[in-house]
């Protein structure tokens, strides 16, 4: 009994540090893990175009992740949407800063 509790701890600790960080207007849900293969749909879902990710940590790749956020990283300043940002309305459930660490890292 205690190796089955065991078990369903692990599941419950994996589960917590995978979260979800975004959720499109269709329902999905895309976790940390999941954000670098999704990284581009997540970015025409917003922008409604493509736009270069740049590389991961990279000037471009935080200008991208701070529009699909709404907001930038750097000193937390807030951040005006470009114009052409009028794509689907993107849900982040624990908050932007989860979903920024994932969009900055994503390889």
């Amino acid at each position: 009994m205690v190796l089955v509790g065991g078990a369903v701890g692990g599941v419950v600790v994996m589960r917590g540090s995978d979260p979800v960080v975004v959720v499109r207007s269709s329902g999905q849900e895309i976790r940390a893990s999941e954000v670098a293969e999704n990284l581009g749909s997540i970015s025409m879902a917003h922008f409604n175009l493509e736009r270069e990710a740049g590389k991961p940590q990279s000037k471009e790749r935080k200008k991208l992740c701070g529009h699909i956020a709404g907001w930038i990283v750097d000193e937390d300043k807030p951040l005006a949407l470009p114009l052409e940002s009028m794509g689907e309305p993107l849900r982040f459930p624990e908050g932007p800063k989860p979903f920024l660490n994932a969009c900055l890292a994503a390889e």
